[in-house]
């Protein structure tokens, strides 16, 4: 095997091994316990973003708590 291929960082190459490893080792309940805990995870994040949205749309005055939270959120 030529080393000089096997260093060289491919496109995607990280992605192409993480789909790998989902479709070859998991199964249907990992992707129930991964849907559980992300769920609980992301449900508060998608509350704030709500939350940021609506003062934009109403022009409430920006404080630093807001600018602390727009800088967290995704």
């Amino acid at each position: 095997m030529n080393m000089e291929m096997v260093s060289q960082p491919t496109q995607g190459g990280l992605s192409n091994v993480v789909k790998l490893v989902v479709k070859t080792f998991l199964e249907e309940r990992h992707y129930r316990e991964l849907h559980r805990i992300l769920s609980a995870q992301w449900g508060g994040a998608h509350s704030l973003s709500a939350v940021v949205k609506l003062m934009e749309e109403t022009e409430w005055q920006k404080c630093p708590a807001e600018e602390l939270l727009r800088s967290v959120l995704p």
